[in-house]
């Protein structure tokens, strides 16, 4: 749930940073536009934190090992 939730709070920070200068579209009022732009920067957020989390866990088991 913590994963989600950041991954929101980190598509909408994105969202505003971007919107006027990257992503004309979404500066302008198409709202299913801007919709789909933070759905997208949601689900790829959440890909880099699972990937960022599983290295991690993956670097700790290999030290316990050892």
């Amino acid at each position: 749930m913590f994963k989600f939730i950041w991954a929101i709070a980190f598509a909408f920070i994105m969202f505003f940073a971007v919107r006027s200068s990257l992503i004309p579209y979404v500066a302008s009022n198409e709202s299913i536009v801007a919709i789909l732009v933070i759905f997208t920067l949601v689900v790829i957020n959440s890909w880099i934190i699972q990937l960022i989390h599983r290295l991690y866990n993956k670097k700790i088991r290999t030290r316990q090992m050892t």
